[in-house]
Parts: structure tokens; C-alpha cells; sequence
């Protein structure tokens, strides 16, 4: 994967209410394999935390801002990020960054 300062990427940090990992855990599965096939994103990973599985990390980087919007409107963002995992968080940090080379 090629970076460029031109890109736009997205750090994002959830912890989850007690016994809710799991089905954030699943909820995420599905939401980066469909932000993976979005025509705009370069990297989506979600990563689990291996010491408390209450705390996940995501990792996304898109062609630019334009493509960062697109995958806000889109669909499945709204139907696992917004209706699904959201309602599961106790806390959120989302942190915007471009990409140095």
C-alpha cells in the first residue's frame, strides 16, 4: 500500500459496555469488508486489543476527504457503525491525520 500526503485517514478507538465485544467484534467484521470494497478507501483494519477485549482500534485510509465523506453517507456505515456499534460504545475517540511519506 502506497501513502501519500494527499490521503485521508481516520484512527478510531471504541470501548465497548461490559459484554458487548463480542457483537462489536461482528459488527466490525462486516463494516471493513464492506468499507474494503468502497471505491475510495485505500486500508480499513479493525483491531481488537489483546490485553481487554472491551477496547478496539480501527485503522482507515481514503483517497482523500471527498472519499472519507462517501463512506460517512454510505449505507452500511450507517446500518453497523451508526444503528449498531455506536449504541454498544461507552466511549469514542476519533482522530483525523494525513498520511507523511
Amino acid at each position: 500500500m502506497e501513502l501519500d500526503s494527499s490521503m485521508y485517514a481516520v484512527f478510531a478507538t471504541y470501548v465497548v459496555k461490559e459484554g458487548a465485544g463480542d457483537n462489536v467484534a461482528a459488527l466490525l467484521r462486516d463494516h471493513i469488508a464492506a468499507t474494503r470494497l468502497e471505491p475510495g478507501c485505500v486500508a480499513a483494519f479493525a483491531n481488537r486489543d489483546a490485553d481487554n477485549g472491551s477496547i478496539f482500534r480501527m485503522y482507515e485510509v481514503y483517497a482523500d476527504d471527498s472519499s472519507f465523506k462517501q463512506h460517512l453517507d454510505s449505507p452500511h456505515y450507517a446500518q453497523y457503525v451508526v444503528g449498531g456499534i455506536r449504541p454498544l460504545l461507552a466511549e469514542r475517540t476519533v482522530v483525523m491525520a494525513n498520511p507523511i511519506i
